[in-house]
């Protein structure tokens, strides 16, 4: 439950900040509408 909670957290910022999530868990926040995100990995 913990990581659900963090993870709607770290979302929620984004998208009020208007930024884009640097991640390489792209499984996890590429499900999320209006969030950019961009991974540096690939």
């Amino acid at each position: 439950m913990s990581f659900l909670l963090d993870t709607n957290i770290i979302v929620a910022i984004a998208r009020r900040f208007d930024l884009t999530l640097i991640t390489h868990n792209i499984a996890e926040f590429s499900r999320v509408a209006g969030l950019r995100w961009a991974d540096w990995e690939a």
